[in-house]
């Protein structure tokens, strides 16, 4: 008759592993003691044990009817969003509910400290889960996980020293051995890296996700066949993960097998669909998957399909999109492919350096030197030589960095139509404060030197001309959470070109000479460009706005020399100046609808005139049956008159 000798029976009899005897006593207990609503919490969480859904659910219902405020009642609630049926936002508001109705529960917030970091929100996260240990700090699960947070905010000897906490305290605890597993790969230890991923499997290889990251951890290695049979385990043993094929996908592209990268892309594109994961920031996503199957495609040279997939995918706050973008804008339009690059960068930093593998599951410090050599010839001997420089050091949050130096020469198979150039190419990246604090540099000069050898039918010994530009960029990216950036970036440079016309029957202003004139030239150009730009997520809602200004100062001098005439002198000065805000919003007011929305306020100003407007623009995406997409744009651009 003590209902709480009974809530310990029922605890005795689940810690023996009878879930089943467990549920029943629950139910049975409920039943009897009616006003008593943890018993409803206790029969939810043990059907969530046995994947009994609609018990569940069941419960859940009747827990809220006893007592509406009952923090297992609200943790169950979140346990059904969290796993059974996935919805990020209502698991958080039910785990903020439960710690609210008690606020020493840890369990709680455990829970609430994984679905804020699934969701973005890693300050929430620490703090959560910082609160779970300090509610049970002889509890390893807490720990374990702080961990895996602490990891991915590059605070890795933090998350060190809480995997040795939690294995101390439950020894072989199999995702603090998994998590130092990740440490040591991201150190640049590969083999620690699958010694420590190996222990974890082998103590518990009933366990899919330790086994897609033995897998992982082997690919990183190099060791593709045994990565095989590892994500062939994971698969195995939860066939509805998508992590596994969609790893499989990956390393088939990076080993040139593009039939079975498509075929696992897709598998594991599906079961992102299926899975209906919303962790932000995880490959069982179902963006992750649609990316992937993108590339597969477009590695077999299918750009249209990958194109398709890639896009789907799109994300604004990461940085993969950005880069595809950037590629498929390659022959329409430089400013769009620049402009796309470079907020990739700002998105993710460390990407300045490239690995020189397809996909590297974790960023490991590395030096890469590559010298180049090429020369023959095609009538006159020609040139060229570079090398690069690229890398990332963990010092201990990552710093990537990248550089590049070439030298062009070619004597030219026609008089005075030789060349030669020199360029360098520099960046550096770097992500700082538990990755709140993202910067980007880059510089790129040239100089060249040219003959201009004349038309096809006469040639031109002499005259020449030399070109050089200098132009620096900085970027900052401020992660407020992971579906909340600010922006900015600066842009400066200057461009010099001379001519040099000795003999030049016309001279540089177009009069024609009685005997030939000596003409010289020279043009500056210098510009800046700022750029602020506002990323986040309201209600579903993913909105921007921004402002950008481009100014652009432009001189020219010539000089000619008539023998017996006289001297002709020319100047031009010219300016523009471009500024422009925007705002863009992009929804779905259901499933199967994707609507964008926005418009550019415009202002264009030079010598010549002024000119502003405004420019709407307007997007839909319709999806009437299930792989088929009916699109329409319209967008309104400044065109000059």
């Amino acid at each position: 008759d003590n209902a709480d000798v009974v809530d310990f029976e029922i605890w005795l009899t689940a810690r023996r592993g009878s879930h089943a005897d467990a549920l029943s006593m629950a139910q049975k207990a409920a039943a009897r003691f009616t006003e008593d609503g943890r018993f409803h919490s206790h029969a939810a969480l043990l059907a969530f044990n046995l994947d009994d859904r609609e018990a569940m659910r069941d419960a859940l219902d009747s827990a809220h009817d006893v007592d509406p405020e009952h923090h297992g009642a609200w943790h169950g609630k979140g346990l059904y969003a969290h796993y059974v049926e996935p919805h990020g936002e209502k698991a958080l508001a039910a785990y903020q509910r439960a710690v609210r109705a008690h606020k020493s529960y840890a369990p709680a917030w455990n829970n609430l400290g994984l679905v804020a970091f699934d969701l973005g929100r890693y300050d929430e996260a620490k703090a959560a889960l910082e609160r779970a240990i300090a509610l049970d700090p002889h509890g390893s699960e807490a720990r374990a996980n702080l961990g895996f947070v602490l990891t991915f905010l590059h605070r890795l000897d933090a998350a060190q020293a809480m995997f040795d906490s939690a294995l101390a305290i439950a020894p072989g605890e199999p995702f603090a051995e998994l998590g130092l597993g990740y440490l040591e790969m991201l150190r640049g230890v590969d083999i620690g890296g699958v010694i420590r991923s190996l222990r974890a499997s082998t103590g518990h290889p009933h366990l899919p996700r330790v086994s897609s990251g033995l897998g992982a951890a082997y690919y990183q290695n190099d060791r593709f066949e045994s990565a095989k049979k590892s994500f062939e385990d994971a698969r195995r043993i939860d066939p509805n993960d998508p992590v596994p094929d969609l790893l499989g996908s990956i390393m088939a592209t990076d080993t040139f097998q593009a039939g079975e990268a498509i075929r696992r892309a897709r598998d594991g594109f599906d079961k992102t669909l299926r899975a209906e994961s919303f962790a932000v920031e995880n490959l069982s996503n179902a963006k992750s998957g649609s990316a992937t199957l993108g590339a597969a495609f477009t590695n077999l040279g299918l750009h249209d399909w990958g194109g398709f997939y890639t896009q789907l995918a799109f994300d604004p706050y990461l940085a993969n999109g950005y880069f595809y973008l950037s590629d498929a804008n390659q022959l329409d339009s430089e400013d769009a492919r620049l402009g796309a690059f470079f907020q990739g960068l700002l998105i993710d930093p460390t990407a300045v350096s490239a690995p020189t593998r397809y996909y590297e599951p974790f960023r490991s410090p590395r030096t890469d030197v590559s010298v180049g050599l090429r020369f023959g010839t095609d009538g006159a001997f020609f040139g060229e030589i570079n090398g690069t420089l690229q890398g990332m050091a963990r010092m201990p949050e990552p710093i990537a960095f990248f550089s590049d130096v070439r030298y062009n020469r070619s004597e030219g198979a026609r008089t005075n139509s030789d060349f030669a150039d020199r360029a360098f190419l520099a960046g550096v990246g770097v992500s700082i404060g538990e990755r709140r604090h993202n910067f980007v540099a880059t510089i790129d000069l040239l100089e060249s030197r040219a003959g201009s050898p004349g038309g096809i039918f006469t040639n031109d010994p002499d005259d020449r001309f030399n070109n050089r530009y200098a132009f620096a960029s900085f970027g900052y990216q401020h992660r407020l959470a992971f579906d909340n950036r600010i922006i900015g970036r600066f842009v400066a440079g200057t461009e010099n070109v001379t001519r040099v016309q000795p003999r030049n029957n016309i001279d540089i202003l177009g009069v024609q000479c009685g005997t030939p004139c000596n003409s010289r030239g020279k043009e500056d150009d210098r510009l800046a460009q700022v750029q602020f730009r506002h990323l986040f997520s309201w209600r579903g809602v993913d909105i921007t706005y921004g402002v950008e200004g481009f100014f652009d100062r432009f001189i020219s001098n010539s000089r000619s020399i008539e023998p017996g005439v006289g001297v002709f002198t020319d100047s031009d000065k010219r300016r523009i100046e471009a500024k422009q805000a925007y705002a863009q919003a992009q929804f779905k007011p259901w499933p199967t609808l994707n609507l964008v929305v926005g418009a550019y306020v415009r202002d264009l100003e030079t010598e010549i005139l002024t000119k502003a407007q405004i420019d709407p623009r307007f997007g839909i995406a319709w999806r009437p049956l299930d792989k088929h997409w009916i699109r329409a744009a319209f967008q309104q651009k400044l065109v000059f008159p």
